[in-house]
């Protein structure tokens, strides 16, 4: 889902998107857009900056539900885990 705060964040910023020039068919209906270059990359930088936030916040939901461990506990499993692969070498 985009996150359109962030756009409007992205124009509070000094962003200052140029109004969109369309191509029409013969009929008058939009067939495309026509962005100004300057337009084009802070749109691209916005996306960019939702698709971080919808990382993070997947992230920090993944966080909020795993197991924690102790730094003995790390520890211990680390050195486990590095004693097997040496047996194993």
């Amino acid at each position: 889902m985009f996150d359109f705060e962030i756009l409007r964040n992205q124009r509070e910023r000094g962003g200052r998107m140029k109004a969109p020039q369309y191509i029409t068919d013969d009929q008058g209906n939009r067939m495309a857009v026509v962005l100004d270059l300057e337009t084009y990359r802070e749109m691209l930088e916005a996306l960019e900056d939702a698709d971080d936030a919808h990382f993070y916040r997947e992230g920090k939901a993944e966080i909020a539900g795993a197991e924690m461990l102790s730094v003995d506990q790390a520890r211990a499993e680390l050195e486990a885990f590095l004693a097997s692969n040496e047996q194993a070498a």
